[in-house]
């Protein structure tokens, strides 16, 4: 790792600013603060241009995405161990509701449901082009 780079305060609201709005326009005014002028002026969109070029910023950006997508993860991991106790509970207590809604609740967290939808989409056409056959 090398020696980690300096930025200004407002550079380093600029990269959060950027991570938060996806626009580096809007994050450039709301940063530097240049909400009573006239935004719509060239000279906003090239300053957010050359702040989201700059090696140092980038660098940050791709730091803080980093930190956000392990912090999710950690984040998701816990809630999804979490329902895998409370369907283990609900299955030592024979709480058959209870274990069909932690699982079905994991299912929607990871967006099984739409894959099985799919799936079930997907077997109704090849049942559909068997019986063409």
């Amino acid at each position: 790792m090398g020696k980690p780079h300096k930025l200004t305060p407002k550079q380093e609201n600029f990269c959060w600013k950027y991570i938060e709005t996806g626009n580096a326009h809007t994050a450039y005014i709301k940063a530097y603060d240049v909400y009573s002028l006239d935004t719509k002026k060239d000279w906003t969109y090239s300053e957010a241009s050359s702040l989201l070029n700059n090696p140092k910023i980038a660098k940050r950006i791709d730091e803080i995405k980093a930190q956000i997508s392990v912090s999710s993860f950690i984040n998701l991991d816990r809630i999804l161990f979490e329902l895998e106790q409370a369907r283990m509970t609900a299955h030592a207590k024979k709480d058959v509701q209870g274990m069909v809604r932690a699982t079905a609740e994991k299912v929607r967290i990871l967006g099984l449901g739409k894959l099985e939808k799919l799936n079930q989409q997907l077997d109704k056409q090849m049942e559909k082009l068997d019986e063409r056959d």
